[in-house]
């Protein structure tokens, strides 16, 4: 299926015939637009797919006299957690990766450290919009026994913490960095060669990355000039993650948007020839990778969050 939109959904209003809402109040009118009432501490949405798509859902929570913290959940699987201000009209966007088949999209409501009483929340703007992946292979072998290894595809081995949840900008998936530091995370049986990713920013910011608490790479952005480090691993062989540090110099927090989040993976043996000149190839791709990117050639096509 080529890229690009494949179904939106505005459930405010409607709900399709071959999905199910629950959990929520018929649509009210306010203004030119309209709010559910969440019914119970918990909502779902349950709707088909015949493939894997990446579903981007957005909502906005509104509750005069207390905070509401949001729990979305996408087949079990936690995805966001998100407090919406006192009386604040805040909107909340978030995505992941469905499976082929049934799926259920649930959210969890609490206000303040008690039970939501009804009638007290108001739903705006949820919407739920399907397109196809931008990227369909979590691992792609890039040639002479190296594959790269994508956090921001299906079924991706890498996991991340500390980041805000996965949204698209049309051209790339990104991901907010919203507090000062996010983990990249590898299964402990993984020996990678190099990690990967791209950091950019509306203000001058550093970078900071470090392994096995060793700082290996510092770099500094602004609002025209990304970060793109290419961290080497083969002197941590034992790391199973890497820690980045992101300051905002203006003094804020949460400035970063982190892109193209990937390792590099040299096979294992079984799966290579013997052949001494296919593990020095390797070598020299890598190479000439962090070449490439240290250079500051120009990285995917990218629009930035508005």
């Amino acid at each position: 299926m080529p890229t690009g939109e494949h179904r939106a959904e505005d459930l405010n209003t409607s709900v399709p015939q071959d999905w199910s809402l629950s959990g929520f109040s018929s649509p009210q009118p306010e203004g030119d637009t309209h709010y559910r009432l969440p019914l119970a501490t918990q909502t779902a949405l349950t709707f088909p797919t015949s493939e894997i798509l990446y579903v981007q859902y957005r909502y906005q929570v509104h509750a005069p006299v207390t905070e509401v913290t949001g729990r979305v959940f996408l087949n079990g699987r936690l995805l966001d957690t998100y407090t919406f201000p006192k009386g604040r009209y805040t909107n909340r966007e978030l995505g992941a990766f469905t499976h082929a088949g049934r799926n259920e999209l649930t959210i969890e409501y609490q206000c303040g450290s008690t039970i939501c009483k009804y009638g007290t929340v108001k739903q705006f703007w949820t919407r739920l919009t399907l397109t196809s992946p931008l990227r369909n292979e979590a691992q792609t072998d890039v040639g002479l026994g190296v594959e790269h290894w994508w956090l921001d595809a299906p079924q991706s081995l890498l996991t991340i913490q500390g980041t805000g949840p996965l949204v698209s900008d049309g051209l790339n998936y990104y991901r907010n960095v919203e507090s000062n530091s996010f983990s990249l995370e590898w299964p402990k049986d993984i020996k990678p060669v190099d990690a990967f990713f791209e950091i950019n920013a509306k203000e001058p910011f550093r970078v900071t990355t470090r392994v096995d608490d060793m700082v290996v790479s510092i770099k500094s952005g602004d609002q025209q000039t990304g970060v793109r480090p290419s961290v080497s691993l083969m002197a941590f062989p034992q790391a199973s993650h890497i820690n980045v540090q992101v300051d905002c110099l203006s003094g804020t927090q949460g400035c970063g948007y982190l892109y193209f989040t990937r390792i590099t993976v040299m096979q294992k043996p079984t799966a290579m020839a013997s052949s001494g000149w296919l593990l020095a190839g390797g070598i020299l791709l890598l190479l000439i990778s962090a070449l490439w990117w240290g250079l500051n050639l120009p990285p995917f096509v990218r629009k930035r969050p508005a």
